[in-house]
């Protein structure tokens, strides 16, 4: 065979290896489709309402599986994290598998729904950027991953009149037979004037609560005393039945405008009487005295140790005596040795 021929059906070959795994590599990366993202609301939010990014993703591929992470985050004008009224970050993430010809129906929705309540400090025009951002790698084969950017700006807006509650509910929030409990609220205005005469409102007709209230004044957001702080006492009747009682909350100004509802729930559960404790009655009998033998003290007889003297010669009588031997034997011994010497003579 030519071997030119050769060369070129090597090459060819060559071409054709490489070619199938720039496609494989293509199709591992292409695998992972953002199929939409969607802000709702997006445009005119008012401070501290709640946002939803809902971001709907695919595996295009037949074959391969996918490990996925999602980061969503919302960014003030500086490029910041914002933060909710409480201080939190607004940002959430989610990591879960896609496998082949797979797409976001097939998982949770909380992998894929993010929910935030913007900030409360937001003036009128502001701009805050959602920024979401996906990566995504091939289980098989670590190595091939990528990341997916995107970014969408909203607009806040902030209405001259817009009373809410930041903060409301009973306590305790279920009773029996205590049928005694305290609604709390924190009126705040968000709007852009100060508002005076504020009305607030709780309303349940089978519970017997109907109560408006009128507060003096609540200054702008920003200012001081941008918020009030009320409680109120409430006396449930007995009669009341069990059960789950939604409590209407209202909140406007003196013209009806800026008005913001809201519900709180109280629940009634059934009072389980406690039977008292009966004393019992005692009759009284007439008491058996038994008499006690008296019985006199005992004496105590200290015993008489007599004491005698003796005479130095009772006391040390053993020593007289061998004194008395060793003056015999000193004595005596040398003497006889004397006179028998005497006699031989």
């Amino acid at each position: 065979m030519n071997k030119k021929i050769i060369i070129g059906l090597m090459l060819v070959l060559v071409m054709a290896i490489a070619l199938t795994a720039c496609v494989s590599a293509l199709n591992a990366t292409d695998a992972f489709n953002m199929k939409s993202i969607k802000v709702s609301p997006d445009n005119d939010i008012m401070p501290g309402e709640e946002v939803t990014v809902t971001v709907k993703v695919a595996n295009t591929d037949n074959k391969i599986d996918l490990d996925v992470d999602l980061t969503v985050e919302i960014l003030d004008a500086s490029g910041n994290t914002a933060e909710d009224i409480n201080g939190d970050s607004l940002e959430a993430d989610s990591s879960f598998s896609l496998d082949n010809d797979e797409d976001y129906t097939d998982l949770s929705e909380d992998d894929y729904t993010f929910i935030f309540n913007m900030p409360y400090d937001a003036e009128d025009g502001d701009t805050f950027i959602v920024t979401v951002m996906a990566e995504y790698s091939n289980q098989d084969n670590s190595s091939d991953i990528g990341v997916f950017y995107e970014n969408q700006t909203i607009d806040m807006a902030r209405e001259s009149k817009d009373l809410q509650l930041l903060k409301y509910g009973v306590t305790p929030d279920t009773i029996s037979c205590d049928r005694n409990v305290v609604l709390d609220i924190d009126a705040i205005n968000m709007g852009r004037d100060d508002e005076k005469n504020v009305v607030f409102t709780a309303v349940n007709s089978a519970l017997a609560i109907n109560i408006k209230d009128t507060i003096a004044k609540v200054n702008q957001y920003f200012e001081d005393d941008d918020d009030v702080k009320k409680s109120y006492d409430i006396a449930i009747a007995e009669s009341v039945k069990p059960g789950k009682y939604p409590i209407a909350l209202k909140i406007e100004n003196k013209d009806a405008k800026g008005t913001s509802t809201y519900t709180a729930t109280l629940t009634v559960a059934k009072c389980e009487a406690v039977a008292e404790e009966t004393t019992p009655v005692i009759t009284p009998t007439t008491p058996v005295v038994i008499a006690t033998p008296v019985i006199p003290a005992q004496q105590t007889i200290q015993p008489t140790i007599v004491t005698t003297s003796e005479s130095i010669f009772e006391k040390y009588s053993l020593i007289w005596i061998v004194l008395a031997y060793v003056v015999v034997l000193g004595v005596g011994i040398p003497l006889l040795i004397k006179f028998l010497r005497a006699k031989s003579e």
